[in-house]
């Protein structure tokens, strides 16, 4: 069986895990961080889903989605950006 994307369903991402965390790229990129983020995901046994990013204003926004609003808070708490939900 294939592996599933980060990315899997859009529908159902916006659906099952409404809370996202946005996160501003640098411009070095995100680096270890990524790292640390998957080690976040393993701590709590989730899958890691992310949102459709995008690009404005000349910067990377990455997007990182939960289905509730305490653990999109607490991933907040460690690797900054901003909560958007429901």
């Amino acid at each position: 069986m294939a592996k599933k994307s980060l990315y899997d369903d859009p529908k159902r991402n916006k659906r099952d895990l409404p809370y996202i965390v946005e996160i501003a790229v640098p411009e070095n990129g995100l680096g270890n961080t990524l790292d640390v983020i998957a080690v976040f995901h393993m701590q709590l046994a989730l899958e890691q889903k992310r949102g459709r990013g995008r690009h404005e204003e000349g910067r990377d926004f990455v997007r990182w989605c939960f289905d509730d609003p305490q653990t999109a808070g607490q991933f907040q708490g460690l690797f900054g950006g901003a909560v958007l939900g429901p």
